[in-house]
Order: structure tokens, then C-alpha cells, then sequence
């Protein structure tokens, strides 16, 4: 009958706004050559619209906080700003060469593997929580054109395969062989050693804590593991994320990236109340760590109030191992009704020096550091770390709940950041709306300017330099052209 046809054309129209089941929703079994396809949520029986303004209602709840104005506050990523977004302003010839890495498909250079980028996985997360895995694009073409056809609310990168991630189910002996070291600090498992905000909320007075981790393991990326291409990337909302894409850290495997992160692991969480265990003398690069982090320890005190009141100085007092110490820095305190955090500070510090200049084998030789450590240490998610499988957001992506874009850090300077002004992607819009410059590309009209012109001048440049080099090194070892 006509109306049943009607209904079929519907659902076959993903611009339908009444094809409420369509195709690609279905979480059916994929077949070999085609991506993996999860619903994350069940979809919803109600219209498109109402379904549309439910969602819209439980975003705006879900944002409400201090990174932006209450006048501006998110409401959503529309399918229409996300189209111009990623048609006018994603930097997808950059981002494809950095993730080939000089491995261009149409290049002459006979040290180059021309399937490299499309043996890389991306995911895409849509509208309404579909769930796309092992997609696989052919060159920066298809890159792009899949991003404006399928507008996806988050993309995800994940590692290069012995074979392009579509026929994942068809290849038994499937698996990665490479994939860029990386590290996720987020602010929420910090939430407790900060009073100013907590959950996804953060502020200015928070957010020292990422450029605390930012400068700690910067430094020993570089200096104690000689890798030289890191790329710091804000997360959108509440942390931030670290590529290292040096060669060397792309071939690790899963044992070896475990050990980097042991080695850049001291907070050890958990219920007890020590939650950092330094050994004696301390080690070099944690000693390293502490001229970062001792600065700012009096200062985040005092911001955060971590003194303020009996009930927070105790946890505080809880690190120290010795109970005679403890009760009696207590009853002193208490006794002084609310004593600065300075004098509070420098009462730590001299009973644990009367501690060790009158016990041979004292215990608290390095508590005062354990202390600054269990507040202001890096605090790395271990399982993004250590699995070469395991897929991290993608740089220039718009965060579904804040609209901010993920846009680079510079390490050198990661204080003059400030989470709060990073541009969302309406506001990347109006910058290109009320442009009246000279013509320029839309990019150079927006706020992203300053954080492309980092990527491609600070970062691409000198990583594709440095393999070239190698390159040229290792043609005039065999006699190779290059």
C-alpha cells in the first residue's frame, strides 16, 4: 500500500526528521569490511522533536558549570554549526600529516608506507549516542568528506593496525603495531585536595593543577626519556591529554608503556591516608618534580582552604605517621582557634625536623614531600596509558557538553592558558560572521588562529623535520633516492 511505502522512504532518509529508527541506529552484527556500529542509549520512541527538546533540557542541566558564564550557557551541538565547523574550519590537512607521519599515499618516497593512514582506527560517536568503531579512511579526502557526511558530536583516534581497522573481522591475527604514547589527566580525581569546585566544575584556582602535571611531566618526558615531539591538548572541559609521538614511544608495546607509566606514577590513591610513598634519598626525577611543585603548595593551601577548619586540617595531619605528631600539631591548632596556613605549614615542617634530628631511624624523613605529592603530583589515568588499543579524543574536536574545542597547550607557557576563553564552536562561527579583514582563510578569522598556527609552526613542523632527517640518513646509509 502507498502509506507503507511512504513509511519505508522515511526511514531510509536520514534527513527525515521523522525517521525516528533508521538503518544505521540498529546495533546489528557487522560484516566483514564495515565499521562497528553501537547504540550507547536505547533510541527513543517519541518524535524526533520531542526527543530533540528532552535532550537539549538534560545537556543544558548537565553543564551548569563554572567554566562559563551563566548568560552563555551550552545548550548543545546543532548539526548545522557542526556541518560549517568541520567544512570551513577543522584543520584536516595538518591533522593528516601528523597522523601519517610522512607516509603519504602519493608521495614518491620509497621509505614511506603508503597504506599507513589507512591502517589507523577512528571512531565517531553521532547524534544520540551511536557509536561507530574501526572506521578507516583512504587519504585526507575521504577523511574530511566522512566528518561533513556523518557530523560526529566526538571522534576518537585510536592506533595503526597490521591492517585497515574495516576488516578487522575478517583478519584472525588483527592487531596494533603502533600507536603515540599518551597520558589523560583529568581534573575529577583531584576532587579531593580542591574545596573551589568539584565533579566537572572547574575555575582558574583549580586548573593550577594542570599546569602543575603539564610542567611535571613535560619535563621528564623530554629530559628523562629523550622524547622530543609531545603535543598537550585540552580536553574540552575539565583536563587535558598528552601525545608523544616520537617514533620510539609510537612502537612500545603494552609492557613497555605500563613500565613509563610506573616510572611517572607516586600518588597511589586509594582509602588509606598516605597516598604517596617516597624512598630515601628521594629519586632524581621526583626531586626534579618537587622545584615545580614545592613553589605552589603554600599558595594552592591557601586558595584552596585546606587548612580551614578542623575537619580539613585532620586529613592533612592523617599523612603524617607519627600519632604523637598528629595529636599534638592538633591540640596546638585547636588551641589557637584558626592559625594561618603559613604558621600551620611551618609547624609541619619543624616537628618533622625535630623527628629526624632526635631518631636515628625516623619515619618521616620525606613526609613533608609525600604531603605536596598526595596534593599536587600528576594524577595519570594508567589504563589510557598502557593499552595500545585503547582510543583517546581526537585534537580539534568540540566537547558535546561544553562546546569548547580541544585545542594545544604550549608547554612552555601552559600558565598563560586559561580553560575559561578557549573558543566554542558558536563562538568560532560569529568570529567568522563578523570578519572584516582582509580575505583570508575562515580559520584566520577565528579565535583558533593562534592554536593552528602552534600545531603547524611549533609542533608539525619540526616533527615532520626530524623525520625527514632520519629519512635522508638512513637513504644515504643503504644508497637509497630519496
Amino acid at each position: 500500500p502507498p502509506f507503507r511505502k511512504r513509511r519505508k522512504e522515511r526511514r531510509a532518509d536520514p534527513t527525515d526528521p521523522r525517521a525516528t529508527h533508521r538503518p544505521t541506529d540498529r546495533p546489528d552484527r557487522p560484516t566483514a569490511g564495515s565499521p562497528t556500529i553501537t547504540r550507547l542509549t536505547p533510541t527513543p520512541r517519541s518524535t524526533s522533536r520531542e526527543w530533540k527538546e528532552g535532550e537539549g533540557a538534560r545537556m543544558a542541566s548537565d553543564t551548569q558549570m563554572d567554566i562559563v558564564p551563566a548568560e552563555t550557557k551550552f545548550t548543545g551541538i546543532r548539526d548545522e554549526t557542526l556541518k560549517l565547523y568541520y567544512e570551513r574550519l577543522f584543520p584536516f590537512g595538518p591533522m593528516f600529516r601528523w597522523l601519517s607521519y610522512c607516509n603519504l599515499p602519493d608521495t614518491e618516497d620509497p621509505l614511506s608506507e603508503k597504506d599507513f593512514f589507512m591502517r589507523r582506527e577512528f571512531s565517531f560517536t553521532l547524534a544520540g549516542d551511536v557509536y561507530i568503531r574501526y572506521l578507516t579512511f583512504k587519504n585526507q579526502k575521504e577523511y574530511k568528506d566522512a566528518y561533513i557526511k556523518r557530523l560526529p558530536h566526538k571522534t576518537d583516534i585510536g592506533a595503526i593496525f597490521n591492517a585497515p581497522p574495516k576488516h578487522h573481522n575478517a583478519i584472525s591475527s588483527f592487531k596494533p603495531v603502533e600507536k603515540e604514547l599518551v597520558f589523560d589527566i583529568d581534573m575529577t580525581d583531584y576532587d579531593d585536595v580542591r574545596n573551589c569546585c568539584s565533579d566537572a566544575k572547574i575555575c582558574l584556582r583549580c586548573w593550577k593543577l594542570m599546569n602543575i602535571a603539564i610542567k611535571v611531566l613535560d619535563r621528564a618526558l623530554r629530559e628523562d626519556f629523550g622524547f622530543e615531539h609531545l603535543l598537550w591538548i585540552y580536553s574540552g572541559r575539565r583536563g587535558v591529554h598528552c601525545w608523544v609521538c616520537d617514533e620510539r614511544a609510537r612502537k612500545l608495546n603494552d609492557s613497555g608503556r605500563a613500565a613509563v607509566v610506573s616510572y611517572l606514577s607516586a600518588y597511589t590513591g586509594g582509602e588509606k591516608a598516605q597516598k604517596v610513598r617516597l624512598t630515601n634519598p628521594i629519586h632524581p626525577s621526583l626531586a626534579e618534580a618537587l622545584t615545580v611543585t614545592e613553589p605552589e603548595f603554600e599558595t594552592y593551601c591557601q586558595e584552596q582552604g585546606l587548612f580551614q577548619g578542623e575537619d580539613r586540617w585532620k586529613k592533612i595531619l592523617e599523612m603524617i605517621p607519627d600519632p604523637a605528631i598528629r595529636q599534638e600539631l592538633h591540640q596546638k591548632w585547636k588551641n589557637q582557634g584558626q592559625p594561618e596556613t603559613k604558621s600551620q605549614l611551618a609547624d609541619i615542617q619543624k616537628a618533622i625536623k625535630k623527628d629526624i634530628s632526635t631518631k636515628k631511624f625516623s619515619k618521616l624523613r620525606n613526609t613533608f614531600e609525600e604531603i605536596i605529592f598526595a596534593h599536587l603530583y600528576p594524577r595519570l589515568d594508567v589504563n589510557v596509558s598502557k593499552g595500545m588499543n585503547h582510543l583517546l579524543k581526537s585534537p580539534w574536536s568540540v566537547h558535546p557538553k561544553t562546546g569548547r574545542v580541544c585545542v594545544p597547550i604550549d608547554p612552555r607557557n601552559c600558565e598563560d592558558f586559561n580553560p575559561l576563553t578557549v573558543p566554542t564552536i558558536d563562538d568560532l562561527i560569529r568570529d567568522i560572521d563578523n570578519y572584516k579583514g582582509k580575505e583570508v582563510s575562515d580559520w584566520q578569522k577565528t579565535q583558533m588562529k593562534p592554536y593552528v598556527e602552534f600545531f603547524k609552526n611549533k609542533f608539525l613542523k619540526q616533527l615532520e623535520s626530524s623525520i625527514r632527517t632520519e629519512r635522508r640518513r638512513l637513504a644515504q646509509k643503504y644508497d637509497m633516492e630519496f
